[in-house]
């Protein structure tokens, strides 16, 4: 298709001269002989630009024709070539390296622990008691307890230096999402 393009560009590029030859009026141009001779050779260089232009224009179509074809023979062996396989794909069987009956069922129980989150951001260090447990937590760190049990649980917090905070022990509810105990400032009660 890209080689009729250029054909009818090159032809385009020629009518312009063609159309001035033919359609000069001859008494605005008196033709001497040798302006004869120039526009004469002037003709036969295009016409050989134009026939060089056709040539590889022929070429292209050719060898654009014959890629096209070898494109149309190679999808052709591909296909042949999966049509051939597609009966040996039945074939193949898939074999698994355990005994699929050992298998355990999912479990579909909850978890009976969770995680409780200890964030101190005072600027003084701090235990933390949970069930009986101390944890210490520095000042402006963060430690996580795993494996406390689901349910309720009792807490206390005591801060360097300032002892314990809230009425103490303190007794919560641990949600399967977890839990998460602040030690933070306050302001003195009066």
């Amino acid at each position: 298709m890209r080689a009729w393009i250029k054909l009818i560009a090159a032809l385009f590029v020629a009518l312009p001269f063609a159309a001035t030859a033919f359609c000069a009026d001859p008494e605005l141009t008196k033709p001497t002989p040798e302006s004869n001779e120039k526009k004469i050779d002037k003709l036969q260089k295009e016409v050989a630009q134009l026939r060089k232009e056709m040539e590889q224009l022929r070429k292209d179509v050719t060898d654009n024709s014959a890629n096209g074809l070898k494109v149309v023979g190679d999808l052709r062996d591909i296909k042949e070539m999966l049509r051939s396989m597609a009966p040996r794909q039945d074939a193949v069987v898939r074999k698994s390296g355990y005994d699929e009956r050992s298998l355990k069922p999912a479990e579909t129980t909850a978890p009976a622990t969770a995680t409780i989150v200890l964030e101190n951001i005072y600027n003084a260090a701090a235990t933390v008691r949970i069930n009986d447990r101390y944890y210490r937590v520095e000042p402006n760190q963060t430690k996580t307890i795993y494996g406390v049990p689901l349910g309720t649980f009792q807490y206390s917090v005591e801060v360097d230096g300032y002892g314990a905070t809230e009425g103490m022990p303190r007794a919560d509810r641990l949600p399967a999402a977890g839990y998460r105990i602040r030690v933070f400032p306050r302001m003195p009660s009066l």
